[in-house]
């Protein structure tokens, strides 16, 4: 749900039956399913990875997708995030970390903040999580985690879960 109101691409393979309903049901997203309605050209799956952990896609794609089903660019100065200019180096803090993890603890991901580029270098498993193609750290300047309810759906054979 947030993504509605910008008339948003929303990029997903598959989920559950509530929350397919929800993105079937609604114009205020466009629903960029990859196993449904043709919306798989977007998607590229890797030879080298087992499904379901081997879907990707790309900026390219997605700019694609925009121009095919006509999404307009949002600018509305009133909505979305301030950025401020980079602190000075001599006052960025030396060091932060942050893990998590979602549902198996020996699967954590987690980001080390680098005083240098004032950005977070992404961690997998406690090791350097890399681009497949670049080779390269990924990093990114902002990070949000955020943290949900969830609970077991009564019933479903598939054992998913509700998040709320």
């Amino acid at each position: 749900q947030w993504a509605m109101g910008f008339h948003a691409l929303y990029g997903h393979a598959g989920g559950s039956p509530q929350g397919l309903e929800l993105v079937e049901s609604t114009n205020e997203l466009i629903n960029l399913d990859a196993l449904h309605k043709g919306a798989g050209k977007y998607y590229a799956r890797a030879a080298d990875r087992d499904a379901p952990h081997n879907l990707y896609t790309s900026s390219q794609q997605l700019a694609r997708a925009a121009a095919d089903f006509s999404v307009a660019e949002f600018v509305d100065p009133t909505i979305g995030f301030l950025f401020k200019t980079d602190a000075a180096e001599n006052l960025r803090p030396q060091q932060q970390a942050l893990n998590y993890y979602f549902i198996y603890k020996e699967d954590d991901a987690g980001w080390i903040y680098d005083r240098t580029t004032n950005g977070y270098l992404r961690l997998r498993r406690g090791k350097a999580a890399r681009d497949a193609e670049s080779g390269k750290q990924l990093w990114t300047k902002n990070v949000v985690v955020m943290e949900v309810t969830e609970q077991r759906i009564a019933d479903d054979p598939k054992g998913r879960i509700e998040q709320a």
